[in-house]
């Protein structure tokens, strides 16, 4: 397998992951160039191809995201003459090519430009990634202020976050390497608020909320995150449906929703869960 990303925390440990169940080469998007494609011809064959971009706090300006575009069209071109048989792509829910979110809108692109490689592509939809022993979450380097040693997240937002477990994620596709149907599938096991996702994979570091204007007056001057990725933020969540993705992967994916965590629960390796309140589930599947 070829893995494409971005070198995250959260990526790498998928990648320790996947390794573990078969040969891996690693290649950072960020650094893609034609001399990098042409080495790799000359090493083993590649069947699958993963593609993943984690580095969300990199979302900045316009170009940010041009050059992800570009550098994925030299990547596509890439896997026809590597002749791949699969190409799998990590996307986000709500993925569209003319979406009024710059984000959304440009993973749509990219989306297309997989699909429409003529290589059977199989597209995972997901949003949070996590991993409460490790204290590991793909939101980290997008929320958290390195000069506080805090997070800082939009208040009143109502944000709901859809995540999975970096293990459930890992199981999904080294699965897919085999005779799997290429189609799209929405990847979670957890239902919770922005504050709590944080909370629970990384328990030891503050979050703080902060008026929603105020940060968006900050974006402008550079000082938080970009306006676009406030404005993903604060959409209403886009429904995401998992019975297809447990029956197809024969994995149980509970989808439990926690809203508070319990008083002093510090996450084991055997407890990466939370219960959730069962009068406030949301019918998910």
């Amino acid at each position: 397998m070829i893995y494409v990303h971005t070198f995250t925390a959260i990526e790498q440990q998928l990648c320790k992951l996947l390794s573990a169940e078969s040969a891996l080469t690693q290649l950072d998007i960020r650094h893609l160039n034609e001399a990098q494609m042409q080495r790799l011809q000359s090493f083993e064959q590649h069947q699958t191809l993963i593609y993943s971009f984690q580095d969300l706090a990199s979302y900045k300006h316009l170009d940010t995201f041009q050059r992800e575009v570009e550098m994925v069209k030299l990547l596509v071109a890439f896997a026809k003459q590597m002749t791949c048989e699969r190409l799998i792509l990590i996307s986000y829910p709500g993925a569209y090519s003319s979406s009024d979110n710059m984000f959304l809108q440009h993973k749509g692109l990219i989306e297309q430009l997989f699909v429409g490689s003529g290589i059977p592509c199989t597209i995972l939809r997901v949003q949070g990634i996590g991993s409460a022993p490790l204290q590991l979450n793909n939101f980290h380097g997008l929320f958290f202020d390195t000069n506080a040693q805090r997070y800082v997240i939009p208040s009143g937002s109502g944000n709901v976050i859809y995540s999975v477990n970096l293990k459930n994620l890992a199981t999904i596709i080294s699965k897919l390497v085999c005779e799997i149907e290429p189609e799209t599938f929405d990847v979670f096991d957890k239902i919770c608020s922005m504050k709590n996702f944080l909370h629970y994979h990384s328990p030891h570091t503050h979050v703080q909320q902060r008026p929603l204007l105020y940060l968006y007056v900050q974006s402008y001057f550079d000082r938080y995150i970009a306006p676009t990725m406030i404005e993903l933020l604060m959409r209403p969540a886009v429904p995401m449906y998992n019975f297809r993705t447990e029956k197809t992967f024969g994995i149980s994916l509970h989808a439990e929703m926690f809203e508070q965590l319990r008083p002093g629960h510090q996450p084991l390796l055997t407890d990466d869960y939370i219960f959730s309140k069962k009068s406030k589930l949301i019918p998910v599947s």
